[in-house]
């Protein structure tokens, strides 16, 4: 459906005629071919009313017709970002509540000086559940351009941390 909208947004012919700007039926009528099986009037409702909620924010409701408001592209970084949020979160649910105890507690790394020297104190991590990939996943979401592998920059780290109510 974002192509869809993305294609008819940037097509002079199609923005001559409708400003780029399409209903569901037109929706319905460009994604049928492409599908195996074609969406109905009220699944292409649904996904562009979760597609234009303000997680997302890829298309826009002008009247009863929608306008893409964000490059395909964006939007799927986005909905990245969002599904790592949730597989970060574990299957069991949020701590204290029925249905188990949260996320399961990563493998701690010993370092040379604590391993098997009691004597040592362990260091804490006060921020074990900050993972690069959840940082480079919510920094895709908000637009950062950021590489798939390699050392994060600190700053970046630093905003992740401090959005999300990490020390």
């Amino acid at each position: 459906m974002l192509h869809t909208l993305w294609k008819s947004g940037n097509d002079p012919v199609d923005i001559r005629y409708t400003t780029g700007v399409l209903g569901v039926s037109d929706i319905w009528r460009e994604t049928k071919g492409v599908l195996e099986t074609p969406l109905d009037s009220s699944e292409i409702e649904e996904a562009l009313t979760f597609l234009g909620s303000p997680l997302i924010a890829g298309v826009e409701r002008h009247g009863g017709n929608h306008v893409v408001t964000a490059p395909p592209s964006l939007a799927a970084a986005r909905l990245r970002a969002l599904a790592a949020v949730i597989e970060s979160t574990g299957l069991e649910g949020p701590p204290g509540k029925p249905g188990g105890e949260g996320p399961p507690t990563p493998p701690r790394r010993s370092s040379p000086e604590s391993s098997g020297n009691p004597s040592v104190p362990r260091q804490q991590d006060s921020c074990a559940d900050v993972t690069p990939s959840l940082v480079r996943a919510w920094a895709k979401g908000q637009g950062h351009a950021v590489n798939e592998r390699g050392r994060l920059p600190q700053d970046l780290i630093k905003k992740y941390k401090q959005v999300h109510g990490h020390g």
